[in-house]
């Protein structure tokens, strides 16, 4: 049987990174909301519709984004402290024989 090591280093730097990830999904989203009626202004006719779906598009994407990056870190926080918690317990248990 092999042991299982974690890297608990690089899992708190992948949490960082998914926190990189969300704040840059943030502020895309918040700076396509800024320029919106600029860009709106400057489509006319048919490609109004084009450009209000292309819009929409973007925010629900971004929005998915956002919700996914947050269960990302929500899932990968518990589980570091949680796995981190687990070990530290296991090692008194074994260190007090």
């Amino acid at each position: 049987m092999s042991d299982v090591l974690y890297n608990y280093p690089a899992m708190h730097a992948c949490i960082g990174e998914m926190s990189q990830i969300h704040a840059t999904a943030i502020a895309l989203k918040t700076a396509g909301m800024g320029h919106r009626a600029a860009l709106a202004a400057s489509w006319t006719g048919t490609t109004e519709g084009s450009f209000e779906d292309a819009y929409n598009a973007f925010l629900r994407v971004n929005e998915n984004l956002e919700h996914a990056t947050q269960r990302v870190i929500h899932a990968l926080t518990t589980g570091t402290l949680d796995m981190q918690g687990t070990e530290v317990q296991a090692c008194g248990n074994f260190s007090a024989i």
